[in-house]
């Protein structure tokens, strides 16, 4: 310790670079269990955007807890939508397979995601989407807040429908996403529209009246980038309310279906539940349903990063304990000149961690390394964690977990721990768990790659 302290002391240059790797080699995590939630759970021999339909970034949420159970969703080796739950007690999982409703084609992009209304304990179910009609269905209030009292079974949820407010259809569903509120109610939220123009949109559940309600779009597409595009979609890294109950939203711009048009993160909040939206300095941008915030929103744009960087969409955010708004993404680094696709692109790019300090100005932090793309977590210590795997331009067969320290601001960036695979997709983490609890939800690779089906896991950890 005391010849750490000299070689500290040594300038200040050296002294940064050896006290945070120190710290980062500080931080550990203990594996506290591993279940299996369905051993043939789908994996397409020949898919589109990939072959794991089960775990992608975009999944607000594939798992998340709720008064002592867990609870999954996710497509079986015979194409139906399943949920699965479990008591935090038992790594045995019960799974209802719902027979009404199987799953068509091969595309990643056609999720399936789970939302939980804590007041009234009912669990909402929305899935295959990709430019296509509202799926939805919902259980009966009270199967999640008294589980118990209720065999687990397909008869506790509705028919499918296409609507949430009544006689209204929402068409052109692709993202659906949920995501709790602090007053205990529910939110849900999904793209109308197509790649490079599309409209971001809300909705509000009252778990008293059952009902929905406020469907509408907060951030359009309109606008001129350059010469000539005049349409766009935001690709969302996801929708965080902090400690305060402020609603944070942060994305990229796409133009056209090519992710070589990515480019810009942005970023807006709300303190009335994504009613109206401010900008970086507090000032009102937008209406949901009258007002979207768009390119041209002033003050929305939280860097700068212009097409043909690599710039990734539909990456990952979460808050701190101190409501610090924090983005993981990948785009190429800075002394890396601009390569002419995708495939040249992807290979060069590394990792980056960008956050809003408490003054408002964001911050940058430069990894050496990259992977699929990432979820981001924070421990009770304000100590960020990233959870990714290998995939076609990184290959690597494991479940890879990196942490950086708060007390250096998150500028030691290091994996620490390896789980041994090989897994596929993209993994996810139940950002309902508890405080300090790191609960992942990743699919293994295939053993015959002719097989439809391979385990699907939730693995849990604690940091020590």
């Amino acid at each position: 310790m005391r010849n750490s302290l000299i070689i500290c002391l040594l300038s200040s240059a050296l002294a940064f670079s050896v006290c945070t790797d120190a710290t980062a080699r500080e931080l550990k995590l203990k594996k506290t269990g591993e279940s299996v939630v369905d051993a043939e759970a789908l994996h397409f021999t020949g898919g589109t955007w990939g072959n794991c339909v089960n775990g992608q970034s975009f999944q607000q949420n594939a798992v998340e807890t709720f008064n002592g159970f867990q609870y999954a969703t996710y497509y079986d080796a015979a194409r139906r939508l399943c949920v699965a739950r479990r008591s935090l007690k038992s790594s045995e999982w019960e799974v209802i397979r719902f027979n009404d409703y199987h799953f068509k084609g091969n595309n990643t992009h056609n999720v399936s995601v789970i939302g939980i209304s804590p007041r009234n304990g009912a669990i909402h179910l929305s899935f295959d989407h990709h430019g296509h009609p509202l799926h939805y269905r919902v259980s009966r209030p009270g199967v999640a807040s008294r589980p118990k009292q209720f065999a687990w079974t397909a008869d506790l949820f509705g028919e499918i429908t296409s609507e949430l407010e009544p006689e209204k259809k929402l068409l052109r569903v692709t993202y659906p996403r949920f995501l709790r509120t602090p007053k205990g109610d529910l939110q849900f939220g999904c793209r109308i529209g197509g790649s490079g123009n599309g409209d971001k949109c809300l909705a509000d559940y009252d778990s008293k009246s059952g009902q929905w309600s406020g469907f509408g779009g907060y951030a359009g597409g309109k606008g001129t980038y350059g010469a000539a595009s005049i349409s766009r979609n935001a690709y969302l890294n996801g929708l965080t309310y902090d400690r305060k109950g402020r609603l944070h939203v942060t994305w990229c711009w796409r133009e056209t279906g090519n992710p070589m048009t990515n480019h810009d993160l942005y970023y807006a909040w709300s303190k009335d539940l994504g009613k109206t939206w401010l900008n970086n300095a507090g000032q009102t941008i937008g209406e949901r349903g009258k007002e979207l915030v768009t390119l041209d929103s002033t003050g929305a744009r939280a860097v700068e990063i212009p097409m043909n960087r690599g710039l990734m969409n539909a990456m990952t955010q979460a808050t701190d304990s101190r409501n610090r708004i924090h983005i993981l993404t990948f785009h190429l680094p800075d002394n890396i000149p601009e390569q002419t696709d995708w495939n040249s692109t992807r290979p060069k790019t590394h990792y980056f961690h960008y956050w809003r300090d408490d003054k408002g100005v964001w911050q940058r932090n430069e990894m050496n390394f990259t992977g699929s793309r990432p979820q981001l977590w924070f421990d009770k210590n304000d100590n960020a964690y990233i959870v990714f795997v290998g995939d076609r331009y990184n290959p690597s067969p494991n479940l890879s977990i990196a942490a950086a320290s708060a007390k250096s601001k998150w500028n030691d960036w290091k994996v620490i721990h390896e789980q041994r695979g090989p897994f596929t997709g993209q993994p996810q983490v139940d950002r309902y768990a508890g405080p300090n609890v790191f609960s992942i939800y990743i699919q293994e690779e295939p053993k015959n790659t002719e097989v439809g089906f391979s385990p699907l896991k939730v693995i849990d950890f604690r940091p020590e």
